[in-house]
C-alpha cells in the first residue's frame, strides 16, 4: 500500500519518549489558524519558492514564461500553470523545492529501520504525524505492524478528529498516542480550528480506554485561546484519563511563518505576542500532581 508524505525528521526529540523519526503525512481536517506545517496540512503536491536561494538568473522564467514573472522580491509564480518538477530541475541554484511522496510501506519501513540503533538505545522509535496522520490510518496501520515485527515502537500525534471506527485499529495497536487539546470552548475551538471538538473530546474518552501511553498536547497562543479559564478546563478534563503521562504545554512560535511565503500563501496571524512565564507557571501549578512540560 502507498502513502503520500511530506518528509521524515531524524533525530527528533519533540515527538513522543526518546530519539524518534517522524513521518510527517500530508493532509489534515483542521485548518488551525497558527498551523506552522502548511506544507502538510494542505492536500496534493506542493512548491516551495527558496527566495534566499534564488539568484535571479531568469532560468525559469525564461522556460516558462506562462508559469513564473520576476519581480525586485524574486520569482512570482503561477502555480496552477507550473510544473513543479521541471522547475524544480531547470533552477541551478534549487530554489524550487517539490513537496509530497508516494511510497510503498515497506520502502518507507526500510527507510526507518536505517536508524533502529538511536531508537533502540533511547527507548524512541517512529511518530506519525501530519496534518492528520490517522486520516491514512490503513497506511499507517501496515506501516506499524511492519515496525512491530522488527521492534520498533510506534506513536501515533493526532487531534482525534474522525469518527471512531476508523482510528480505533491503529490506536489500538500503537504503542504512545499525543494528543491535542486546541481548546475546550466548543465555539472557540470552532472558530481556531473550522471544527467543532465534540467529537474530538468524545475519542479522547474512548482513547483512554485502550490503555496506551498517552501524553496530553496544549498549545498557547497568545490572544487566541491562552484564556486561563480555558486552559484550566483542559487541564480539568483530562486531569482523570487512567493512560495519561504528562501534560506538554506548547508555546506558540513562528518556524512557520516562512513556509507560508515560500508556498505563495498569506499567513492567517499577525503580532501574536510571546507566551507568558507567568501564565505557564500558573497553569503549570494548576496541573498539581500531573508531570507537565513547557516546549514549543
Amino acid at each position: 500500500m502507498k502513502g503520500f508524505i511530506n518528509k521524515i525528521q531524524h533525530y527528533s526529540t519533540k515527538d513522543g519518549p526518546g530519539i524518534r523519526s517522524t513521518v510527517f503525512m500530508v493532509g489534515c481536517n483542521l485548518r488551525c489558524l497558527w498551523c506552522c506545517n502548511p506544507e502538510s496540512m494542505l492536500p496534493g503536491y506542493k512548491l516551495m519558492y527558496h527566495s534566499v536561494k534564488c539568484q535571479r538568473c531568469l532560468s525559469c522564467a525564461q522556460a516558462f514564461p506562462e508559469a513564473v514573472t520576476m519581480s525586485e522580491q524574486g520569482c512570482v509564480i503561477n502555480r496552477e500553470k507550473a510544473d513543479f518538477d521541471r522547475l524544480t530541475d531547470i533552477c541551478p541554484f534549487d530554489a524550487y523545492e517539490k513537496m509530497g511522496e508516494w511510497i510503498e510501506a515497506e520502502e518507507l519501513v526500510s527507510r526507518l529501520l536505517r536508524y533502529r540503533e538511536f531508537y533502540e538505545g533511547s527507548r524512541g522509535g517512529v511518530t506519525f504525524s501530519g496534518g492528520e496522520c490517522l486520516l491514512q490510518n490503513e497506511f499507517v496501520g501496515e506501516c506499524m505492524d511492519l515496525l512491530h515485527e522488527n521492534g520498533i515502537e510506534v506513536c501515533i500525534d493526532t487531534a482525534g478528529n474522525l469518527p471512531w471506527d476508523q482510528i480505533k485499529g491503529v490506536l489500538g495497536r500503537c504503542d504512545t498516542v499525543l494528543f491535542d487539546l486546541k481548546a475546550f470552548d466548543d465555539d472557540l475551538h470552532q472558530r481556531l480550528t473550522s471544527v467543532s471538538n465534540k467529537l474530538i473530546l468524545e475519542n479522547l474518552s474512548r482513547l483512554d480506554q485502550l490503555g496506551k501511553e498517552l501524553y496530553i498536547r496544549m498549545i498557547i497562543v497568545p490572544g487566541l485561546n491562552d484564556d486561563i479559564n480555558d486552559l484550566k478546563a483542559r487541564v480539568d478534563r483530562v486531569r482523570g484519563l487512567q493512560s495519561l503521562r504528562q501534560i506538554d504545554f506548547l508555546k506558540y512560535h513562528k518556524l512557520g511563518v516562512g513556509k507560508y511565503r515560500e508556498l505563495g500563501l498569506r499567513y492567517p496571524l499577525e503580532n501574536i505576542r510571546e507566551v507568558s512565564e507567568e501564565l505557564l507557571a500558573e497553569i503549570r501549578e494548576y496541573a498539581g500532581d500531573i508531570v507537565t512540560t513547557v516546549g514549543g
